[in-house]
């Protein structure tokens, strides 16, 4: 069996991650700037993200229940059109 295979004795791979200096210079100017969870450094996120895919706009979420949330009251305003 390959490797890369899982085995029920041996724990699942890690992914991993890679965080650069800058993220970490990022991350400690935001916990330090007067907004933590709303304000200009998330409307930037927002900004860059639906740049990134190609989107008019977006829009962050803390939690995947408030994204879901959003999400299904967004297409549910646009099937009742």
């Amino acid at each position: 069996m390959p490797d890369t295979m899982f085995h029920p004795t041996r724990p699942l791979p890690y992914g991993g991650q890679n965080i650069t200096e800058a993220d970490v210079a990022a991350v400690t100017a935001s916990l330090h700037a007067d907004y933590l969870t709303q304000g200009p450094t998330v409307a930037e996120f927002e900004k860059q993200f639906a740049a990134y895919v190609g989107a008019r706009c977006s829009a962050a979420s803390d939690a995947c229940a408030a994204a879901w949330a959003a999400q299904s009251a967004v297409i549910l305003s646009y099937s009742a059109l």
